[in-house]
């Protein structure tokens, strides 16, 4: 399906809606889970520029890339949930899916506060993802598995702020280990500032690293870029994560 037909007329640096839902090329969906908990408000020094302005600014310069991307134009699909301000939000595209080519991607400004309901959130991940297959299965476009990325600055609570035991951390593992050796998808954890590591090594025990704030945006061009891959994503996504942990850690 990659030799798809492009009408007459159409440039290469133009993007064909039709060209694209048609399944030009194979589809890589892409899920982003972003932390937007009260503690993205950062400390009340006016001097330190806030993680959530930080966020946006990075969300900004992701969507830019997104939009230019030749390698990803008929490649690459996107959701983005949000977890914390608002509790668990879907922020839908411009035709009301939340699953948006990458090309038409629109950066949401987004806001922090209250909890941080990450379990709720990969929850939701996992219905979209589910429910984003049957879809491209139906319409008879060839895809990738699923990648699932969360990014997170603390460690899951319930909807009173309390922190969720190791006995939860264990059982939403487990899901996430069952559901990946099901091949239904792989999953990505990446912490910054003060993220519960121990969590994040739980839930994703070969796919959690951390990042430092002015790396944001490439965090988030990176794992898009993955998409780019015509044979392996998932292995491409997790080279990609292996290498920005090492340029951390030199």
């Amino acid at each position: 399906m990659s030799d798809f037909f492009q009408p007459e007329g159409a440039q290469d640096d133009e993007f064909d809606l039709i060209r694209f839902s048609n399944g030009a090329q194979k589809r890589t969906t892409l899920i982003f889970l972003l932390d937007t908990s009260g503690s993205m408000n950062g400390a009340k020094d006016a001097s330190l520029p806030r993680p959530i302005d930080e966020l946006n600014d990075a969300v900004e310069k992701w969507a830019a890339h997104l939009n230019s991307s030749p390698d990803l134009r008929y490649r690459a699909e996107l959701a983005l949930v949000t977890f914390g301000d608002g509790g668990v939000r879907v922020h839908d595209g411009k035709d009301g899916s939340p699953f948006s080519p990458a090309a038409l991607f629109t950066a949401p400004k987004l806001s922090a506060g209250g909890v941080t309901p990450m379990f709720e959130a990969i929850r939701t991940a996992i219905d979209l993802s589910e429910r984003r297959k049957r879809e491209l299965d139906e319409q008879g476009i060839q895809r990738f598995r699923p990648l699932i990325f969360m990014l997170s600055d603390g460690g899951p609570t319930d909807s009173q702020g309390m922190l969720l035991s190791k006995d939860e951390w264990r059982a939403m593992a487990a899901q996430l280990a069952d559901l990946e050796a099901r091949r239904r998808f792989a999953f990505f954890a990446v912490g910054v500032s003060n993220a519960d590591r121990g969590c994040l090594a739980t839930l994703a025990p070969d796919s959690n690293w951390p990042i430092d704030h002015d790396a944001l945006a490439t965090f988030l061009i990176e794992a898009s870029n993955s998409a780019a891959d015509d044979d392996d994503p998932i292995k491409v996504a997790r080279q990609r994560m292996q290498q920005m942990g090492k340029n951390r850690d030199a």
